[in-house]
């Protein structure tokens, strides 16, 4: 909580910009829908995959500040600044460690975040200058879609991984396609696929041997599968329907 007049800190919270000029407010700790006011727009902040929770705390990304943000339910402060010219794309949690993309004007980055906000590299520059954003992990490897037209899937093996390890192409998803969401469910990578013009969402579980084959279809012509939850042994897709049926 920070500096206010005539307003009661226990509700509302404070939180400054890295300028030190402006502040933004939460009200009630974030616990109600409350919209998010003040200096920093709504377009600073992040959609797909912009946000994590790890141990007990809520990271999220403000791009215009180029930093990962961290709220404890009480206070909301700067975790993380990137280095100048990067930027977060994407975030996820696995093994209780945070893993970010990042992309600076000519290459994709993926990096493992430790407890105190220090970066390691995981493997070389994933190729092509389109957003890395989505992030997925299974059987001890971590998958990254590069937001291309189409999309494609990229895997490295963690635990052999260096900062010069290759990244390799593991998917190549259908024409039209630009966006990817993942999910580990039953042992397996199961993606779902969004994109432009007549696609068909789908959503696609990768074998063991690395095959992708579908696993469910969206009804409708042009649709999108905007995300994969898995909750109490179940995988739940949510999908939109641009041609209303």
């Amino acid at each position: 909580p920070g500096p206010g007049t005539g307003t009661d800190d226990s509700t509302t919270y404070y939180v400054p910009s890295t300028s030190g000029t402006s502040w933004r407010t939460s009200v009630n700790s974030f616990s109600t829908n409350t919209a998010y006011t003040g200096a920093v727009a709504s377009s600073d902040l992040i959609s797909t995959g912009s946000s994590v929770m790890l141990n007990d705390r809520f990271f999220y990304v403000n791009v215009t500040e180029g930093v990962i943000r961290v709220f404890d339910g009480t206070q909301d402060n700067i975790f993380l600044t990137m280095p100048s010219g990067y930027t977060v794309g994407g975030m996820n949690v696995f093994n209780g460690t945070m893993y970010i993309s990042a992309r600076t004007a000519t290459a994709n980055y993926v990096f493992s975040v430790d407890t105190v906000g220090r970066l390691t590299q995981i493997g070389a520059a994933v190729a092509g200058s389109n957003s890395v954003r989505a992030l997925g992990f299974n059987a001890g490897g971590l998958f990254v879609c590069r937001e291309s037209s189409p999309a494609e899937i990229y895997r490295i093996t963690l635990s052999t991984a260096t900062s010069a390890t290759a990244w390799t192409l593991d998917y190549t998803a259908p024409a039209n396609t630009n966006r990817i969401v993942m999910a580990s469910f039953v042992g397996l990578l199961h993606i779902g696929l969004s994109g432009t013009g007549a696609l068909t969402a789908d959503v696609l579980q990768r074998s063991a041997a690395g095959v992708y084959s579908s696993v469910d279809t969206a009804t409708g012509a042009a649709s999108d599968v905007g995300s994969l939850v898995v909750y109490q042994g179940r995988l739940y897709a949510s999908w939109l329907n641009y041609d209303g049926t």
